[in-house]
């Protein structure tokens, strides 16, 4: 290999990786060499595909010019170097830190080849060169636009970087790797081609059978055809089971996706399912809520019915002395309490007490009287009223008025007032749920009507 240095930048093909690493067998590459290949990455781009690479540029791109780049754009692009025998990693690592600092061009990754190459008169002649990857764009993700003077003086730069001669600027294209090794090929061709037609003259002298002759004629037709193709032909030709592989492989993710649409497909009825489930559970819940309202409401009709019940069975116990004036006694609610207005005979105007929220809610219920409520608060103030009555009253007058009081919710006000008519009183209570006021002592009556919710006194 001479000492002349050249680069030569073109797109990277999808097929580059596949090549830079060696990844496919080629007939001009020896196999026993490939370890002297060399490869770098840059940690920049480190773990990331060629794909992937492009995709962030086309990100980057959208997102200062917001739109997409055109089909047509070259990113990525590929520079094939000429190095020499000792040509190190380090000088091409050199070589992308100035295309960096020069042109804004960065180095993705470095493959260098030593075993390609082809046979001359029987020796091997080695190609040696180097591949380097570049993401040919800038911060925005846009092309880096270099005119003819850039590229020139690329090819300085190249020359400086690996201690080689620079090549003489002409009008020549330079032939890249691919190329190169076509024109080798194609010699060889030709020098096949010309024994194949030596070989086709000789038979034709042989003295064998016609069909003999025929059958080593299409031999040779056969083995010569292949004289004929490049070696891009031919590496096309040695992609086929690399073609055949990626079927599979599409085969294969087509299964995949199958299998994915299928379990979507179970997973949407198993859905669909539940929310059935749970629609009907919601239906069941609403019913038993209405039940549940259907069974408290009845619950409370229940209460409100035995309230009246009760009210018929046991009048005196939702009834008052007419020394309270029911009609004219009322309730009001200020300062956030609710207040019991009540008139008594011996009182100016109103008498006024607070009852507490839960009886205010009992009583809206229908669980309560506001004779009852009355009669819980004002007890003090209906016994006296009535004492001051019953007080200049003698005889039959005041035996009227102790019956009237009997058929009311103080119906034992008199036996504790007059004990005297505790004498006259029949054995037992008067209706199987009272006491035995005649073996009680007034005391006691009063404690156990204390008990029971009245607001009495033992003084």
């Amino acid at each position: 290999m001479s000492n002349i240095s050249s680069i030569h930048i073109c797109p990277l093909k999808s097929s580059a990786m596949f090549h830079n690493d060696r990844r496919k067998e080629m007939p001009h590459v020896r196999g026993d060499l490939t370890h002297l290949n060399e490869k770098w990455e840059n940690p920049l781009y480190e773990g990331k595909g060629i794909g992937e690479i492009r995709k962030d540029i086309e990100r980057r791109y959208f997102d200062n010019v917001h739109q997409r780049m055109q089909a047509k754009a070259v990113p990525l692009r590929e520079g094939v170097v000429n190095i020499r025998e000792g040509t190190t990693l380090d000088e091409l690592r050199h070589l992308a830190e100035k295309l960096q600092q020069e042109f804004g061009i960065k180095t993705i990754a470095i493959h260098t080849h030593r075993d390609e190459g082809h046979e001359e008169s029987g020796e091997w002649v080695a190609n040696h060169h180097a591949h380097l990857i570049l993401d040919w764009t800038n911060d925005q993700g846009k092309s880096l636009n270099l005119k003819s003077p850039d590229m020139a003086r690329m090819q300085t730069i190249v020359a400086e970087a690996l201690n080689m001669e620079r090549g003489k600027s002409s009008d020549v294209k330079h032939l890249d790797a691919i190329q190169y090794k076509n024109k080798m090929q194609e010699q060889q061709n030709k020098q096949l081609l010309e024994t194949a037609e030596q070989l086709r003259e000789e038979i034709s002298k042989l003295r064998i059978s016609h069909k003999g002759k025929e059958a080593l004629l299409q031999r040779l037709d056969k083995f010569s055809g292949l004289f004929g193709k490049s070696d891009v032909r031919l590496q096309l030709d040695a992609s086929q089971d690399e073609i055949a592989q990626l079927k599979e492989q599409l085969d294969e993710l087509r299964q995949k996706v199958e299998n994915i649409q299928q379990n979507l497909e179970r997973r949407t009825r198993e859905r669909d399912k539940a929310r059935e489930e749970a629609e009907r559970f919601k239906k069941e819940r609403d019913a038993y809520a209405h039940k549940a309202e259907e069974s408290e409401r009845r619950a409370k009709d229940a209460i409100k019915e035995v309230g009246c019940l009760r009210r018929l069975l046991y009048p005196w116990r939702y009834e008052l002395p007419d020394v309270v004036d029911l009609s004219r006694s009322k309730m009001s609610r200020h300062g956030g309490r609710c207040w019991l207005h009540v008139t008594i005979e011996g009182h100016n105007g109103y008498v006024t007490k607070p009852i507490s929220s839960r009886e205010e809610e009992m009583y809206e219920r229908g669980e309560i009287t506001k004779e009852q409520l009355i009669a819980k608060h004002f007890t003090d103030e209906i016994d006296r009223a009535c004492y001051r009555r019953w007080q200049g009253m003698k005889g039959a007058a005041l035996e009227k008025e102790l019956q009237k009081t009997a058929g009311t919710m103080f119906f034992q006000l008199p036996q504790i007032l007059f004990p005297s008519k505790l004498l006259s009183a029949p054995g037992g209570s008067r209706d199987g749920e009272n006491i035995n006021l005649r073996h009680k002592s007034r005391d006691e009556i009063i404690r156990e009507m204390i008990d029971e919710g009245y607001n009495m006194k033992l003084s």
